[in-house]
């Protein structure tokens, strides 16, 4: 091979290397930079979760409070605490309930249900967690997570108890909003991201579910989707905190997976004179790799074509 060739042939290795690097340093940059924006903008879609949450339970704390002290609370209260049993205020919470909460319960201290808005047939039964705590402690609990029984079933509620004293007596007011689809569609999703609330099965036989902005979904285990999360969900139930984890899930039907991280978020049962808490909940939040990986091929093809 002559020098010129040579010179040639060297030239061209020269600034083949040269665009390797260069477009290694590049996908290299932009992976950082977009790894650095992607846990921005899901740490503000967490932070956004918490926010909302703080205020859905702050707008329910006031609207409690201001059914307790009203006037009609006052007076169905004396009432209640002259009269020699309760059955005939079984109907008094629907008409206490001018600020509208998704459910109003009116309780005797020992936790007896006088009236329940949302599930009337319940007078005479027993909410026991309220006994739990003195009137002094509910009075400054701020609102809280609680899995409330419901005539078809049960709900997850964002929920206040205040106390109305009479004399000698003590009744509970416990209300509160569920937390349903409207509560996920307040929450602002970037492209390629999710959110979903996770709700453990009630009993070895029924099914976890998935509530969203359209509705509750049934956890399918068959879903490939669902039992990559399986040992995620496991870990924050364990462990009551915050984890991550990366899962590959394809975009669409018949297409390659893409990396995706899932945050979890456990949510509590509150119990307020103990430190166990149970996860009712567990929010997920999700983004998607989809773009990073077309970005980066995109700069890959291009070196190439170079």
């Amino acid at each position: 091979m002559s020098f010129r060739a040579r010179l040639v042939a060297l030239f061209t290795i020269t600034i083949a290397l040269t665009v390797f690097l260069v477009a290694a340093l590049v996908s290299s940059s932009t992976t950082r930079a977009y790894e650095r924006i992607d846990d921005a903008r899901t740490q503000a879609l967490v932070n956004q979760f918490h926010q909302e949450f703080s205020q859905s339970g702050a707008s329910v704390t006031r609207r409690v409070e201001a059914i307790a002290d009203s006037d009609d609370m006052r007076r169905v209260a004396v009432d209640m605490a002259a009269a020699p049993d309760y059955s005939a205020f079984w109907q008094e919470a629907g008409h206490l309930n001018a600020r509208r909460l998704d459910l109003l319960e009116l309780t005797a201290q020992d936790g007896t249900i006088i009236s329940s808005e949302h599930w009337p047939a319940r007078f005479g039964f027993k909410e026991e967690w309220l006994a739990q705590a003195t009137p002094a402690q509910w009075k400054t609990q701020a609102a809280f997570l609680k899995q409330i029984d419901l005539p078809d079933g049960d709900t997850l509620a964002i929920i206040t108890v205040r106390p109305v004293e009479v004399a000698d007596k003590v009744f509970y007011l416990v209300g509160g909003d569920r937390l349903n689809r409207d509560f996920m569609a307040s929450l602002t999703l970037s492209r390629g991201m999710d959110a979903w609330l996770y709700r453990p099965p009630l009993t070895s036989t029924a099914s976890a579910t998935l509530l969203t902005s359209q509705g509750v979904a049934r956890w399918d285990e068959s879903e490939p989707r669902w039992s990559e999360l399986n040992g995620l969900i496991s870990n924050i139930q364990k462990q009551g905190g915050e984890l991550h984890a990366t899962v590959h899930w394809p975009e669409s039907p018949g297409s390659s997976p893409v990396p995706r991280t899932v945050y979890g978020i456990p949510l509590f049962d509150r119990n307020i004179n103990s430190s166990n808490k149970d996860v009712l909940a567990v929010m997920l939040v999700s983004s998607s790799q989809a773009e990073l990986l077309h970005l980066t091929r995109r700069i890959q093809l291009t070196a190439l074509a170079s």
